[in-house]
This record gives structure tokens, C-alpha cells and sequence, in this order.
């Protein structure tokens, strides 16, 4: 029997691709936390100080850091992906 079709290697990569799929997941939720956290403290502020642009800044300033988290989630991706391939 080759290792191809060995059950056990067959659900150990199983497990493995459902790890990949929820550390892929969790990173994104991540990025999209980073960005809706701004946004939300410049909501507050608003009601705050009784005025309209710190949601906008927050929003805006929340847009930015989530594009530097999900440039870092993809260089890890491909980092990840690398090592794997050398396997």
C-alpha cells in the first residue's frame, strides 16, 4: 500500500488543513477587528465631544491599519507556504 492512501496520513492531513483554515480565519478576523475598533472609539468621541469627525478619522485611520495587519497576514501566508514546500 503506498503512503498516499494510508488512512492515517490521509487524517493527518485532514487535521492539518483544517488548522491552516482556522489560523487563516482568526488572522482575518483579526484585520477586520483592527479595523472597526477606530472607528467605533471615534463614535464615542463624537458623542463625547458632540461632534461628527472622529468617526470619520477613526473609520479612515482603522482602514490604514488594517491594510498594514493584512499585509503582515499575507507575508506570513507566503512564509508559511514556503516552509512547506521545502518540506
Amino acid at each position: 500500500m503506498s503512503s498516499d492512501l494510508d488512512p492515517e496520513d490521509h487524517k493527518k492531513r485532514s487535521r492539518e488543513s483544517v488548522y491552516v483554515s482556522v489560523n487563516a480565519f482568526s488572522r482575518v478576523m483579526a484585520v477586520i477587528i483592527l479595523m472597526l475598533v477606530p472607528g467605533a472609539l471615534g463614535y464615542f468621541l463624537d458623542g463625547l465631544l458632540k461632534t461628527s469627525i472622529c468617526v470619520v478619522i477613526g473609520f479612515l485611520a482603522g482602514m490604514v491599519i488594517a491594510g498594514v495587519g493584512l499585509m503582515f497576514v499575507v507575508r506570513q501566508a507566503n512564509e508559511d507556504l514556503k516552509q512547506k514546500t521545502k518540506r
